[in-house]
């Protein structure tokens, strides 16, 4: 299943704004991905990306733009620092083209690494996720931590 011509259109063209390359085209077009909590996460490669550039990528859009302007600047940190995690290749507002604030980053190797589901509710208090929750194959449980 691909994602709707429209998005994929705006999300090709803030791409080639981001890097100069105006003929910058897909090589696969934009597939959605399970395991966003909060996000909608997109799977795509580019034909000749720009230097630097992997062709496997992942577009996250997210709902909240505050929210997103912290994880991008944590997810920009983390990989400078030297941690084994994808790098930030374009990042925007809602009002950057894509109607949604969004991170655009190199695809990593593998799957989530939280069991699909693997979230816990406690009376009174938002969903949490893998790092307040022991995950494994079978179960699921919540830690102590109040």
């Amino acid at each position: 299943m691909t994602v709707d011509t429209d998005i994929a259109g705006r999300l090709i063209g803030v791409l080639r704004s981001a890097t100069g390359t105006p003929g910058l085209d897909y090589e696969r077009w934009p597939e959605p991905m399970r395991g966003g909590f909060w996000a909608e996460l997109f799977a795509f490669s580019l034909a000749n990306p720009p230097d630097g550039w992997p062709a496997g990528l992942v577009a996250r859009l997210m709902p909240d733009p505050g929210s997103a302007r912290k994880e991008t600047i944590v997810q920009r940190a983390v990989a400078a620092a030297g941690f084994p995690t994808p790098s930030v290749r374009a990042a925007g507002g809602p009002d950057d083209g894509l109607g949604l604030a969004f991170m655009v980053m190199d695809r990593a190797p593998g799957g989530p690494t939280r069991a699909a589901g693997c979230w816990t509710t406690r009376p009174g208090r938002p969903r949490t996720s893998s790092a307040t929750a022991t995950c494994t194959r079978s179960t699921c449980s919540p830690t102590a931590t109040g």
